[in-house]
C-alpha cells in the first residue's frame, strides 16, 4: 500500500501546477483509467465519491452498498458478497483503490482512494447523472480544490443518487422525485422522504446524529439498504414490513429487542445492532410454533446478538441456520431437561458459520459440564473472557478450516498451554490478548501455516517459544506490553533466524515491558 500511495503522491506533486492551470487536461489523463474499466466496475468505482475525502472506508459497508444498489449479483456458487470482494480486489490490483487496513485472516478490512481519483469520481458521477454530492451552501468555497464537482440540489436534476456529507447541514431546497433511488448522508428533515421518494433502494442516514421517526417508512417498498438511528428499544414494526430489505443497520442508545416482526424480513442478508440485540418472547413463541420449512435463508451476517435464554437456541435453529458471520455474547444456559447449566450448542444451530466473535457474560469464570460446541465450518474465531480446559483448546485446535484465532482475556485451566501435532493445521493468524498462562509449550510443526502472531499484555508468560521461529511461513511477531523476558527471548529468536539466513521474520516490540 505504501508504494502505491507514494506513487500517487508523486503524481500529485508533479501535476500540482498543471491542476492549477489546466485541470481539464489532467482529468483527461486520469480518465483513461476509468474509461478502460470493465462495465461492471465503473459504478463501483464512481461510488467512492460518496465517501469523505481522506477517509478510511469500511469494506463491509462499501460492498453492502454495491450489492443493494444492484451493481453486484451472485455468480454460480459464489455469493454476492464474495463477488463484491472480488470486484474490490480488481480495483486494488488496478491501483485505483488503496488498502488501508487488512483483515487478520486475509482480505481487506478498510480501503481508501487518492484525492485525485476521488475528484475524478465526483466529476464523472456528475457528468453521467450517477450521483449528486451536495455541498453546504455556506461552506468556504476556497476550502476545496474540487468545489465545482459539488452543487446545491435542483429539483429539476435527474440524479438517481443523492449524497449529502455530514458537514452539509444547510441545504436550500428539498429534493423529491421518483427518479431518486439512493439517499446517503445527512438530511435535517426526514418525514417527507417516505411519501415523495417511494422508489428508494438505499437510505443511509447513519451520519445523522439524532434519531429519526421511522413511522411511515413501510411506504418504501423497494428499500434494500437501511442505516438509521432510532429511539425505540425494539426493531420498529414499520421496518418489519419492508419485505425487500437486505441490509439493516440500527444505531441507538442501548439494547434492542428483536420481535417477531423482524422474522418477516425474509430477504435480509445482514443485521447489525450498534449496542446489542436480544430475542423477545414473541420470537420464542413463534419458534415453538412455526413449521420447520420456514427459514430466513438469506441472512448471512448478524451482530451484536445476546444468546441468554434456552429458547434463543430454538430461534437460531428455526430461523437463522445459514448465518456465516456472527458476533454475539452468551452466558450459561439452563437446560430444563438435563437440569444443569451448559453453553449454547452452536455446532447444532449454525452449521454454515465461518466467522464467530463470542463473549462470555457469566461474570466469574464458571466451569461447565459441557464444552463450548463449535461448528467445523469455522474459519475465524474470537473468544472473549472464557475459561478453557485443555480438552476445549484441543477441540478448537482441531477445527479443520480455522485460519484466524483471537483469544482475548481468556483463562486456561492450568498455567501451561501445550499444543499437539494434529492442531491448528490451517491457522494463519493468532492473537493472544491478556492470556493468563506462564508457559507455552509448542512446536513449529503445530502451526505449519502461521503468518502473523500478536501477543498483547501476556504479563504472566515467562518466555517466547523458540520453536516458533522455525515456522517457515511466519512473517511478523507483534509483542506489545508483555514481560521483559518474553521480549528478550523473542529478540534472541530473531537473531538466531538471521544467523540461519532468515531475514523475512520481523519482530516488533512495543509498549511497557513488565
Amino acid at each position: 500500500m505504501g508504494n502505491r500511495k507514494g506513487l500517487w503522491d508523486e503524481v500529485a506533486g508533479n501535476l500540482s501546477f498543471k491542476i492549477s492551470t489546466d485541470s481539464s487536461m489532467c482529468m483527461k489523463i486520469l480518465e483513461l483509467s476509468y474509461e478502460h474499466l470493465p462495465a461492471h466496475l465503473k459504478p463501483c468505482f464512481l461510488y467512492f465519491g460518496a465517501f469523505p475525502e481522506d477517509s478510511e472506508i469500511p469494506v463491509g459497508k462499501l460492498t453492502s452498498l454495491w450489492i443493494a444498489e444492484g451493481f453486484v449479483l451472485e455468480q454460480g456458487q459464489k455469493s454476492a458478497q464474495d463477488v463484491a470482494e472480488g470486484y474490490l480486489t480488481d480495483l486494488v490490483d488496478r491501483s485505483l483503490v488503496l488498502i488501508a487496513k487488512s483483515r487478520s485472516g486475509g482480505g481487506v478490512r478498510a480501503c481508501s482512494i487518492h484525492d485525485l481519483l476521488r475528484e475524478l469520481c465526483l466529476r464523472k458521477a456528475k457528468q453521467e447523472n450517477f450521483m449528486n454530492v451536495i455541498k453546504d451552501a455556506n461552506a468556504n468555497a476556497a476550502a476545496c480544490c474540487c468545489d465545482d464537482f459539488y452543487s446545491r440540489f435542483s429539483v429539476y436534476e435527474r440524479n438517481h443518487r443523492v449524497c449529502i456529507p455530514p458537514e452539509s447541514i444547510d441545504v436550500e431546497s428539498r429534493p423529491f422525485g421518483l427518479h431518486i433511488r439512493s439517499w446517503l448522508g445527512h438530511w435535517p428533515g426526514i418525514s417527507f422522504i417516505y411519501s415523495r421518494m417511494k422508489l428508494l433502494r438505499v437510505l443511509d442516514l447513519s451520519a445523522k446524529n439524532d434519531p429519526i421517526n421511522v413511522s411511515g417508512i413501510e411506504q418504501l417498498v423497494h428499500l434494500r439498504y437501511l442505516a438509521v438511528r432510532v429511539t425505540e428499544d425494539h426493531i420498529p414494526p414499520s421496518i418489519g414490513r419492508l419485505e425487500n430489505l437486505e441490509f439493516l443497520l440500527l444505531y441507538g442508545p442501548g439494547s434492542v429487542e428483536i420481535t417477531e416482526d423482524f422474522l418477516n424480513l425474509v430477504k435480509l442478508r445482514h443485521l447489525h445492532i450498534a449496542e446489542h440485540a436480544t430475542f423477545g418472547e414473541s420470537c420464542h413463541r413463534r419458534a415453538a410454533l412455526v413449521e420447520k420449512s420456514f427459514r430466513m435463508d438469506s441472512l448471512e451476517s448478524v451482530s451484536d446478538l445476546w444468546i441468554i435464554h434456552e429458547d434463543d437456541e430454538k430461534v437460531l435453529r428455526c430461523f437463522l441456520p445459514r448465518v456465516r458471520r456472527l458476533k454475539c455474547a452468551t452466558k450459561p444456559l439452563w437446560d430444563s431437561s438435563e437440569k444443569c447449566h451448559r453453553y449454547v450448542a452452536l455446532d447444532d444451530c449454525l452449521t454454515m458459520l465461518e466467522s464467530l466473535n463470542i463473549s462470555y457474560l457469566g461474570g466469574e469464570y464458571l466451569k461447565l459440564p459441557d464444552t463450548l460446541n463449535l461448528p467445523s465450518s469455522l474459519k475465524k474465531l474470537t473468544l472473549h473472557d472464557f475459561k478453557l480446559s485443555r480438552d476445549e483448546m484441543s477441540m478448537i485446535g482441531r477445527l479443520p478450516k480455522l485460519e484466524a484465532l483471537k483469544l482475548l482475556y481468556t483463562v486456561f485451566d492450568g498455567k501451561e498451554w501445550k499444543t499437539n501435532d494434529d492442531e491448528f493445521r490451517e491457522l494463519k493468524f493468532l492473537k493472544l490478548d491478556a492470556l493468563k498462562i506462564r508457559r507455552w509449550n509448542t512446536s513449529d510443526d503445530h502451526f505449519p501455516r502461521l503468518q502473523r502472531l500478536v501477543m498483547h499484555k501476556c504479563w504472566k508468560l515467562k518466555k517466547f517459544p523458540r520453536s516458533l521461529g522455525d515456522i517457515p511461513t511466519l512473517q511478523v511477531v507483534d509483542i506489545h506490553s508483555c514481560s521483559k523476558s518474553v521480549a528478550n527471548s523473542a529478540l534472541d529468536v530473531q537473531r538466531e533466524q538471521l544467523e540461519y539466513g532468515n531475514d523475512e521474520l520481523k519482530i516488533i516490540i512495543s509498549g511497557s515491558l513488565w
